[in-house]
């Protein structure tokens, strides 16, 4: 419910991540760090209709990544509804929580009918450029690939054992 979203925004605890387009909001990610706990909580997410698809929930997501790196947290919570489940697998989560139950059992709010999932943050990377390094290595290794096919594009002549009668020959004669 809308009164619900309003309170977790104006709350103190919680942060939230907004994404701006047209001067106009178009999404949003409203979270609840934990340090001393070593983990976000990220209570909603989500992206208007009419932008959804385009990428964006991606988007707030890295920029959250990158933001909880920055922090030192290495670990997302979250309790996810059925139609969230695969946007969230999408982006690095799983059902296999890594974290121990002491450290978030009573910290998290708990939702009936949701599935609680994690997601675990590696400190060297940088989300937001994760896609841009992703498709520099595909270029370099096409790249690579054609190089090493040049290399190896030697035609050799064909067999003739067999024009000249031959029925069977060893595999080791063949070029």
């Amino acid at each position: 419910p809308k009164e619900y979203i309003t309170q977790l925004v104006f709350d103190g605890k919680h942060k939230t991540l907004a994404l701006i387009k047209d001067n106009k909001p178009i999404g949003g990610i409203c979270f609840r760090p934990f340090p001393s706990q070593g983990f976000i909580e990220i209570v909603f997410c989500a992206v208007t209709s009419s932008e959804q698809v385009k990428g964006y929930g991606t988007h707030l997501m890295n920029h959250l990544k990158d933001y909880s790196n920055k922090q030192e947290i290495r670990h997302f919570l979250t309790f996810a509804d059925e139609f969230a489940l695969g946007y969230f697998k999408k982006q690095g989560f799983s059902e296999e929580i890594k974290l121990a139950p002491a450290a978030y059992s009573g910290f998290i709010k708990e939702y009936e009918g949701a599935t609680l999932i994690h997601c675990e943050l590696h400190s060297g990377t940088v989300y937001t450029q994760f896609s841009n390094v992703i498709r520099k290595q595909k270029e370099i290794i096409k790249e690579l690939i054609l190089q090493r096919q040049q290399e190896m594009q030697k035609i050799y002549p064909g067999i003739s054992a067999f024009r000249e009668g031959s029925k069977c020959i060893s595999l080791e004669s063949i070029p």
